[in-house]
């Protein structure tokens, strides 16, 4: 609990252990998630101290007919959570053509994360839609 602000301290007192712990597991999924939908939403080349940091553009271009390579980009992203997201052990990215479109790509990134000193399954969907950008699902 040292981890946390002083106002979520003082609002967990009144909580039961495993309250607490599920309470640790929600916000750090929500923290990684949120970690990952910035990396993988910015564009590689426009953060001054890193020009690593983000994705590069995997756009074909108008008129080419090619469909993204799904996999090509699934190592990028994976290669991208193994050197900025640290919190994400064994990390795996799957991305296949969406059902419902053709055009975007729906995504999964799971892993492992450590959370009390115990090691979770953490898995975050979405779609990698037309123009680039990450479009995770709600955590619930």
């Amino acid at each position: 609990m040292q981890n946390l602000r002083l106002m979520d301290r003082l609002s967990e007192l009144d909580l039961a252990e495993e309250q607490i712990r599920q309470s640790l597991s929600l916000r750090v999924r929500k923290s990684v998630q949120k970690h990952l939908s910035g990396l993988l939403n910015t564009k590689q080349g426009s953060v001054l101290i890193d020009n690593d940091y983000g994705v590069p553009d995997f756009s074909i271009g108008p008129g080419n007919g090619q469909a993204p390579n799904g996999e090509l980009i699934a190592q990028v992203v994976l290669a991208l959570i193994n050197s900025y997201e640290p919190r994400l052990i064994k990390p795996k990215v799957k991305l296949t053509l969406s059902n419902s479109d053709n055009l975007s790509m729906a995504f999964v990134i799971s892993g492992l994360v450590e959370t009390n000193n115990e090691h979770q399954n953490l898995t975050f969907s979405g779609t990698l839609l037309t123009n680039g950008s990450f479009l995770f699902d709600p955590i619930e």
